[in-house]
């Protein structure tokens, strides 16, 4: 399971939403996503920041990896590649 973290959206630069969607077209059948909720255990953490300030506060989800960090729609192919080195 990937969690998913949204910024609070004061400044959002791209569809994040769209952004998500995409991913999870992407990877269906293969990963599952949802919203981060605190204690639970995390293959992945998918932060979706709005813009370069990618704000959005994580530290309080557990995590097997490092968090992908995204604050433009450009970042799509290197999420996608580190969601499927957590996938494979």
């Amino acid at each position: 399971m990937i969690g998913v973290k949204f910024c609070g959206g004061c400044n959002p630069q791209y569809d994040r939403l769209q952004f998500l969607e995409d991913i999870k077209t992407e990877y269906a059948g293969r990963a599952e996503f949802e919203l981060a909720a605190e204690g639970v255990d995390y293959e992945g953490l998918l932060v979706l920041g709005g813009c370069p300030n990618c704000c959005a506060a994580y530290a309080q989800y557990t995590t097997a990896t490092d968090p992908i960090l995204v604050w433009e729609r450009n970042h799509y192919a290197e999420t996608s590649a580190k969601i499927g080195k957590i996938k494979k």
